[in-house]
């Protein structure tokens, strides 16, 4: 009978998709069992919980996790979506009571934050990737430090407030990390520090170079210009998708996507507050406040450049052109279907059902065939 759960809720860009490759494969061997809660992730719990109106969908979601509860004697069970974070922590905690009421006493919620600077440059390149927002860095730290996306510390408190002992902090620092890793130091969060072994690993969310994101930006904005319908439902799907191929191929070419010195300067001391109290009134020690400074160090002086003409030769650009052209009518005839094609190949075919793949594979099928026409 489960006792205990754990609920790990991100942050975005803190190593969830490394996380949740593993959790979904079984990807681990210890003598303290855990069952985790889903097939791949629990987003779609995320979105019935953060809508007033689903909650017939939110009853059927926690019926299902119900039954995999009852026919597990595992001692904890995992929940894992970096959406969470995005959820109120009162109606979050609302939902838990409401469906698992005799393990709320018994909870841990698990929050990776990545240092500021890091997290800056890994979710505006994030965004290149999926083809949305636009390609002004300097913009998108101004749009997001209005919003307050990267100031943790009113959201822990938040969090802290509902959660109390129960949420559980850790920085996405590697020197802070069990073993260095994520997925390490989560189990060992959930295991209680029982030992492990970490037996298989998926992929993850790949960072990609300087030069694959200007390719993506251009790809993508043509993409856009052709299509005489919205595509976005698939950009994010297909941006993955590309990211995923480049990271297992070799390249010649491969820079390090940076904030400019300057831009990293204003933004560690736009974040420099927010540090220091994560420092002292969390962590109880420097971890944020070091990772700004070094963030600045490791800044290029020279603003890099986004623009595919700055890295590739003419007939390159030509390729990437034809290719962009050649994807659109996949992406725009059924979007949704495109999506679907593309994320079904960045989740382990074993853990999805047999119908699942059947239409995946069906509408893949059907909209090869109306390429090739």
């Amino acid at each position: 009978m489960i006792s205990q759960l754990v609920v790990h809720i991100g942050d975005p860009k803190a190593g969830s998709t490394a996380l949740q490759n593993v959790l979904s494969r079984g990807g681990w061997q210890s003598d303290v069992s855990l069952i985790y809660l889903s097939d791949f992730n629990n987003s779609n719990l995320v979105r019935a919980i953060k809508d007033p109106l689903a909650k017939k969908q939110e009853n059927i979601l926690f019926g299902q996790i119900a039954v995999k509860m009852s026919k597990s004697d595992a001692m904890a069970g995992v929940l894992s979506a970096e959406g969470f974070s995005t959820v109120q922590p009162e109606r979050l905690m609302a939902a838990l009571t409401r469906h698992m009421p005799s393990l709320v006493g018994n909870m841990r919620i698990i929050l990776y934050l990545r240092p500021h600077l890091e997290r800056l440059t890994a979710s505006f390149a994030e965004n290149i990737k999926r083809g949305v927002g636009g390609s002004d860095v300097e913009q998108f730290h101004v749009q997001t430090l209005k919003s307050g996306d990267f100031l943790y510390f009113p959201r822990v408190a938040a969090w802290r407030a509902v959660f109390g002992e129960r949420l559980i902090v850790r920085p996405m620092v590697r020197s802070e990390l069990v073993q260095g890793d994520i997925v390490a130091d989560f189990l060992s969060l959930a295991l209680d520090g029982a030992p492990f072994e970490v037996t298989e690993r998926g992929g993850s969310n790949a960072s990609l170079s300087l030069e694959d994101l200007a390719m993506l930006r251009f790809a993508h904005g043509i993409i856009q210009a052709r299509a005489t319908t919205s595509t976005d439902r698939a950009h994010q799907a297909l941006g993955w998708r590309i990211a995923t191929i480049l990271s297992d191929l070799p390249s010649t070419q491969s820079t390090k996507f940076a904030l400019p010195r300057t831009l990293a300067e204003d933004a560690a001391v736009a974040y420099t507050e927010d540090a220091k109290m994560l420092d002292n009134q969390l962590f109880k020690r420097e971890i944020m406040l070091p990772a700004l400074l070094h963030g600045i160090e490791a800044a290029p002086l020279k603003p890099q450049s986004l623009y595919a003409v700055d890295h590739f030769t003419p007939e390159t650009l030509r390729l990437i052109k034809a290719w962009a052209a050649v994807i659109v009518p996949v992406l725009q005839d059924d979007p949704l279907a495109a999506k679907r094609m593309f994320w079904s190949d960045l989740i382990a075919p074993r853990y999805l059902t047999s119908s699942t793949q059947t239409v995946f594979r069906e509408r893949a099928r059907r909209l090869i065939g109306r390429l090739m026409r």
